[in-house]
């Protein structure tokens, strides 16, 4: 649901600590940077996740796909780098994806409401 005309869905507004009412405030969006290890090539991604999100029933899925039409997500090849401090509130989880796989790939950030 899309109360505010942003185009953001609620719930992920919500858990970046956005204003689900306001779309001028869509709160702290993901960021992506390239990066080389070992010789191999990655797509870094960090996204911020409530402090307490799992007190409040929220998960964080990342997912990786080939394909936007048929969508084929899993979270096979998505690597957890590590998680530390970010803004006020929130915790910077950084995962990242090896981009010599494939030709192209998508990322898919899943917010889930789990009671």
């Amino acid at each position: 649901m899309m109360a505010n005309g942003d185009l953001l869905d609620n719930l992920g507004e919500y858990a970046f600590g956005g204003d689900p009412s306001n779309p001028a405030d869509q709160g702290n969006t993901p960021v992506s940077a390239q990066t080389v290890e070992g010789g191999t090539n990655y797509l870094e991604y960090v996204y911020y996740e409530l402090d307490d999100a799992a007190t409040r029933g929220l998960a964080s899925i990342l997912e990786v796909g080939t394909d936007l039409v048929a969508t084929d997500w899993t979270t096979n090849g998505v690597e957890f780098v590590g998680s530390g401090a970010g803004p006020d509130g929130f915790n910077a989880v950084t995962n990242r994806i090896s981009t010599e796989d494939d030709d192209k790939r998508f990322l898919n950030l899943q917010i889930e409401f789990t009671p």
